[in-house]
């Protein structure tokens, strides 16, 4: 029974953490969220210390209430949420706010798949007409080029909050897709590693 009961909390676990991580990030004001959400897995040993502190105080109950004790004891912190869940109350303008940056970041990912298709398509049917060790050497140089200007325009945003910076850090993600799709896509698995080295 115990060996259950402790698979069934197992499998229940990862969805309870998801959650939770996803209603104090949700609720927290957003100055406080990166505190809150940080603390949040480390108070995971204030759970175990209870649970070694309770463990070892019922070790020595020559029955089988040594094991029940702890068992039951689980059942606090849960039913205290279960009770108070219901009176947590949600910031209307955040979650406002927070549909409308999903609805903007979902439309991104859309366009950054098409553009996706449309480069890797595109350099896959090109790519016979260059050599193969320049597509690589070519690529691997806009990675990097891309990688420097996508940080600078990151730090920039996260800095300042300048648009401009949000939108040329947007640019970056685009530029991306064809600069990894050049070598990386259009050619590793139509070329053996030696063929490389040959052409």
């Amino acid at each position: 029974m115990y060996i259950v009961a402790r698979m069934l909390l197992g499998f229940g676990i990862p969805y309870c953490i998801v959650a939770g991580s996803c209603l104090i990030g949700e609720l927290g004001y957003p100055k406080e969220r990166p505190i809150l959400t940080s603390l949040f897995n480390s108070s995971y040993f204030i759970g175990q210390i209870v649970a070694a502190a309770v463990g070892l105080g019922t070790v020595t109950i020559a029955s089988n209430w040594a094991w029940r004790i702890p068992s039951l004891l689980q059942l606090a912190p849960a039913m205290v949420q279960v009770v108070f869940v219901l009176y947590v109350q949600g910031h209307t303008e955040s979650h406002t706010g927070n549909i409308t940056l999903i609805v903007t970041k979902s439309k991104i990912n859309i366009g950054i798949a098409c553009w996706g298709l449309v480069s890797g398509t595109a350099l896959a049917l090109t790519a016979p007409l260059f050599k193969r060790r320049t597509m690589y050497l070519t690529c691997a140089t806009s990675l990097l080029c891309v990688y420097i200007g996508w940080t600078i325009s990151m730090e920039r945003f996260m800095t300042t909050e300048v648009r401009a910076a949000a939108i040329l850090t947007i640019f970056f993600i685009f530029a991306y897709s064809p600069a990894y799709n050049l070598g990386y896509n259009a050619l590793t698995y139509s070329r053996s590693p030696t063929d490389i080295l040959l052409d």
